[in-house]
């Protein structure tokens, strides 16, 4: 294995769409991954689509996903020629973006000889495992279709290893993790790059924090949170902190609205002040998940509205049907995270029987907000208050619309019977001018 420099990809199938704050700290970044591009699989040899179609879609550190570009075959040009509708491509650069430090390396199979492991080139001149100690890549068997999967775990492995060691080989760098608190060694990926530019990425068992509900663990998955630190000159400065969630955590926590305090301290800890805000957040959160929860279904047991539907498991949305005289309304309710912090944003659509002819879809929206930490019936009492005020509103600008409408169906309708009872008049002065012009 030797070291080979990887020129950067002319296009990346992985996006991070991060925009941190003029502070560079934000509590709430959106790392968007785009699952692998199917075509650029298609290009290559036949038996190695499987593998490489599992490593693709394995969650590395369970949330990053790798991506390969640069597809390219070792096959010689006269047997390009000839198997020219035959895809041959065998060798690819894979790429794992990790906040700010991105991993990458280049890997090399052999298109003709499916039995041989692949080679492995990596861009840090020091990092030279012993790949042949692995036992993945002593037993490779292509019939597996994890054995690509399996043999580059492996090889990350020591990768990770290779960076850890460089960090703690620095005093700062080793008081800064020395501070933390882990539960397993899996729970951090440290990155030291160039000038000192360490890259931390530290995971948070929510569930450990705090027990939560069934409807964010019952996919299987781990629900956790992951904390990214990025340091200058051998961690002599922060440069940027930011804290990524699962967006169904991230939505029934209301993490949105958490601001990641300065960072001024040792990494542990500040791994244990943010551990503590995000258990009051998830607090916080059943709290408002049971408050949403009664609000709801004190409306359903009113009985004074039809059709009532809701999200059953969150609780962020509900709508019903009611009527004010001639008039039906869709009600379209969105309750936000923190009840009480924010607005009731609620739509009202009119039926389809009493908009105006002219008129395309109507949708009205409305926000309602009360500071005062009412109970769930006084809210329910109070929006619903509102709601009839919205409608009353609604149901005016409608009535303005079908007058006006009505009018100017009179008004042409009129006009279209003086035109019919005066074509002979019309007839007799076209003649009149006709003859006047010709003499």
């Amino acid at each position: 294995l030797n070291s080979l420099s990887i020129e950067t990809a002319d296009h990346i199938i992985m996006t991070r769409n991060l925009e941190s704050s003029s502070d560079k700290n934000t509590s709430q970044e959106t790392f968007c991954y785009k699952s692998y591009n199917d075509s650029s699989v298609r290009c290559l040899v036949d038996w190695l689509k499987t593998p490489v179609k599992h490593f693709l879609d394995f969650p590395f550190f369970g949330c990053f996903k790798a991506n390969i570009c640069k597809i390219q075959s070792g096959a010689s040009s006269f047997v390009s020629q000839q198997l020219k509708n035959v895809p041959l491509g065998d060798r690819f650069r894979i790429f794992i973006n990790f906040g700010d430090f991105e991993f990458s390396c280049y890997v090399v199979f052999q298109w003709s000889h499916q039995l041989l492991p692949p080679e492995f080139y990596f861009n840090e001149e020091n990092f030279i495992p012993d790949v042949e100690m692995i036992e993945a890549y002593t037993k490779w068997d292509i019939s597996n279709p994890n054995c690509f999967l399996d043999l580059f775990l492996e090889l990350f492995m020591k990768y990770q290893d290779f960076h850890l060691y460089n960090c703690y080989s620095n005093s700062t760098i080793r008081l800064h993790l020395n501070s933390l608190e882990l539960s397993k060694y899996e729970d951090i990926l440290a990155f030291l790059g160039r000038g000192g530019y360490l890259t931390c990425i530290i995971r948070i068992d929510l569930e450990q924090l705090f027990c939560l509900p069934e409807i964010l663990t019952n996919d299987g998955q781990p629900a956790c949170a992951y904390l990214f630190l990025s340091f200058i000159e051998y961690c002599s400065e922060i440069y940027s902190y930011q804290l990524f969630c699962p967006d169904a955590i991230r939505r029934y926590a209301n993490v949105l609205s958490y601001k990641l305090p300065p960072m001024n301290c040792f990494i542990g800890e500040y791994v244990s002040v943010v551990k503590e805000d995000l258990k009051n957040l998830l607090v916080r959160a059943e709290n408002q998940w049971e408050y949403r929860e009664e609000f709801i279904r004190m409306l359903k047991e009113s009985n004074s509205f039809s059709n009532v539907t809701a999200d059953e498991e969150m609780f962020f949305s509900f709508s019903f049907c009611a009527t004010l005289e001639e008039f039906t309304f869709c009600v379209q309710v969105k309750l936000p995270s923190d009840i009480i912090q924010a607005p009731i944003v609620y739509k009202l659509v009119p039926s389809v029987l009493t908009l105006p002819s002219t008129s395309e879809e109507v949708l009205f929206e409305f926000k309602f907000h009360i500071l005062d930490n009412l109970t769930p019936q006084s809210l329910l009492d109070a929006f619903l208050v509102e709601v009839r005020k919205s409608m009353f509103f609604v149901k005016q600008k409608l009535d303005e619309c079908l007058q006006k409408e009505k009018d100017q169906a009179e008004e042409n309708e009129e006009q279209l019977k003086e035109e019919n009872e005066n074509p002979a008049e019309e007839d007799a002065t076209n003649v009149q001018e006709e003859e006047a012009k010709s003499g």
